[in-house]
């Protein structure tokens, strides 16, 4: 959260996701693995095929069924005069996936099957959407994602209401809606390092090895809602742009009968844009906003990995610290998320090989084209 020193209280603070859950939160530091990262990229294109065959099962010729089931709730704090913690009343995230290859695509929504996802009474309706792609090639690794969150609740109600106990219902906001539009772009060092092998599955890490893994990560974000806060007459609208670079490391231990385990460090530094409108009875007041965004995010995956099932338990944990334009240095709470997957590969279809292996050849023809075309 943040504390604006000399800002008027109709200033709305700057708004952070946060994921909250009820799995023990591990950090895991690879930092003396740092020192194992090979010089594999000096040898000659024979010997690297050669030695990645030795690394790396690839399957190209499975589509590969994917489901997973992280125990999370999203949300964010104001803080003006007094703190509010917006929540969303979404527990259990299922996402399911398709991945074929260097591409793979992924859907995820909260169902009311489960339990901790059908309070609506005491916290309020929340509806949830994400959908993600990524394209993992040798060395460049590409994701996008989109989500979208249309109902929070106030979490500490009892701050605004003392007469609130246990089992009533919170203070809602219906009308909240989030929306996130992310992306990542990262290059991967040692050709012997699989990182498809712990994200799509697409590959199986055969032997131990670990990478270099810098990173740039952005994000735009909108958080909206017209319904003011408890004890406030304005409502607000922010517009977010958030940029962190990170040079990462990632190391994967394999183990025998296919079980592994993979590391990874992230720490960054980037920036953000906040532009933010306060609307209030006597009409609307826009800030901006900009700072420094400084983090640390640590990722831990347990699992097992055969020719065509594999399952496993992922954790993550994050620190982030900002510093703003007209606010104090502040360091976030730590957000943590656990992540349980499982998957089957699939013999692929032959006409998804046959479409996949023309648009492949018909780029590298392309791509090809354009490195021999002279400039007019």
């Amino acid at each position: 959260m943040y504390y604006f020193s000399n800002a008027p209280c109709y200033r709305f603070p700057y708004f952070r996701t946060v994921c909250q859950n009820t799995f023990t939160t591990i950090f895991f530091f690879l930092l003396g693995c740092a020192g194992t990262a090979n010089t594999f990229a000096q040898t000659t294109a024979g010997h690297r095929e050669d030695s990645v065959n030795q690394y790396i099962a690839n399957y190209d010729d499975f589509l590969i069924y994917k489901m997973s089931l992280n125990n999370s709730v999203d949300g964010f704090d104001v803080k003006n005069t007094t703190t509010s913690r917006i929540k969303s009343n979404n527990k259990t995230i299922l996402n399911v996936g398709i991945n074929y290859r260097w591409l793979a695509f992924n859907l995820n929504f909260a169902p009311k099957i489960f339990q901790e996802n059908i309070d609506d009474n005491i916290k309020g309706k929340t509806k949830s959407f994400g959908l993600g792609f990524s394209s993992n090639f040798n060395h460049f690794i590409q994701k996008m994602a989109y989500s979208r969150i249309k109902g929070y609740y106030l979490g500490n109600t009892r701050d605004f209401d003392p007469n609130w106990k246990t089992g009533d219902p919170y203070i809602q906001f219906p009308g909240l809606v989030y929306r996130s539009f992310s992306g990542q772009t990262a290059y991967k060092f040692n050709d012997n390092f699989s990182f498809n092998a712990i994200t799509s599955q697409t590959e199986r890490q055969l032997k131990s090895a670990g990478t270099f893994l810098p990173s740039v990560f952005y994000q735009y974000y909108i958080v909206n809602d017209r319904t003011p806060l408890p004890g406030q007459n304005a409502s607000q609208k922010s517009k977010t742009l958030q940029v962190v670079f990170s040079p990462g490391y990632y190391h994967t231990f394999v183990a025998e009968h296919n079980f592994y385990a993979t590391g990874g460090l992230n720490p960054g530094i980037g920036f953000s844009r906040t532009k933010l409108i306060s609307r209030q009875p006597s009409g609307s007041m826009k800030t901006r906003l900009h700072g420094t965004v400084i983090q640390l995010e640590s990722t831990l995956t347990l699992g097992y990995n055969s020719t065509r099932f594999f399952t496993g338990f992922t954790l993550q944990a994050a620190t982030r610290g900002y510093t703003k334009s007209n606010a104090n240095n502040v360091i976030l709470d730590d957000k943590a998320k656990g992540t349980l997957f499982i998957g089957y590969r699939f013999n692929a279809p032959r006409r998804l090989t046959s479409a996949m292996e023309k648009a492949e050849k018909l780029a590298a023809e392309k791509l090809e084209e354009l490195k021999t075309r002279k400039p007019e």
